[in-house]
């Protein structure tokens, strides 16, 4: 008996530093992240914020000398470099109510044309030259989600094509419905994506090469929260290269009519 006790003892000892071994490494890597992502941050907001402040001071100081068109154009670029902001901010939210645990699926049903189609709109102030079209059933096809957190998989999803793609490229939103699920596809006509990136795009703060050289890196969060999001929602997401060239992201929701929160 006492053999058994003292190894009994000696087991949960183990256990015991195991656990605070664990829990340490756990904190070390917790806090190498939030020092990547305020890293991250600060360089990423930084500069649409000097842009912001060199557009407005210019009309400021320059307001009854200025063409209109010239103001036009200055108010563009604040609008757009806002824009690009209030996104990046909606994305580090999710990131940190992902890593709290306090993330919500808040499910009704939702019609898969308004959803796309919010989405589209919010993007395509930004699209620049590129086309983004739409390819979705005429029959409504409603599916029990949340509305805006697969608004926000959408918006990155289409923003990280734009990224990604040539001017002038063409970038296509697509669903289907196949026996039990709904297929959601973002793809575009692209250059596609490095096979050596493929198994990382999903990381936190992984960031490819850019085609498109008039659109700034983001922070590496965008992918990242597509895939913590589908999976709440008990779906799948990956990438990968179409056969005709280009990029196409694929994620799966199921079609049930289950609309309980969780």
């Amino acid at each position: 008996m006492e053999a058994v006790t003292a190894q009994i003892a000696l087991a949960a000892e183990r256990e015991k530093v195991w656990q605070k071994q664990h829990k340490s490494k756990m904190e070390v890597e917790r806090e190498r992240l939030r020092s990547n992502l305020l890293r991250g941050i600060s360089h990423d907001l930084r500069t649409p914020l000097t842009g912001i402040l060199g557009a407005t001071s210019t009309i400021i100081d320059n307001y009854d000398v200025l063409q209109n068109s010239v103001k036009k154009e200055l108010l563009q670029d604040v609008y757009e470099e806002t824009s690009w902001l209030i996104h990046s901010i909606e994305n580090i939210l999710s990131l940190t109510k992902i890593d709290e645990g306090r993330i919500e699926i808040k499910k009704n049903m939702e019609a898969v044309e308004e959803i796309v189609g919010e989405a589209v709109s919010r993007v395509k102030k930004l699209s620049g030259s590129h086309n983004i079209k739409i390819d979705i059933p005429d029959a409504l096809i409603l599916i029990p989600i949340d509305g805006m957190l697969i608004e926000q998989v959408f918006i990155n999803l289409i923003d990280n094509a734009i990224k990604y793609t040539p001017e002038d490229s063409t970038i296509t939103v697509s669903a289907k419905i196949e026996e039990d699920d709904i297929i959601f596809e973002v793809s575009d006509n692209g250059n596609g994506i490095p096979e050596e990136s493929l198994p990382l795009i999903f990381n936190r703060f992984y960031t490819g090469t850019s085609s498109n050289r008039n659109i700034r890196h983001g922070t590496g969060l965008g992918l990242a929260i597509c895939k913590s999001i589908i999976t709440a929602h008990g779906g799948k997401i990956y990438a990968f290269n179409s056969p005709s060239g280009g990029a196409v992201f694929r994620f799966i929701l199921p079609a049930g009519s289950d609309s309980d929160e969780q």
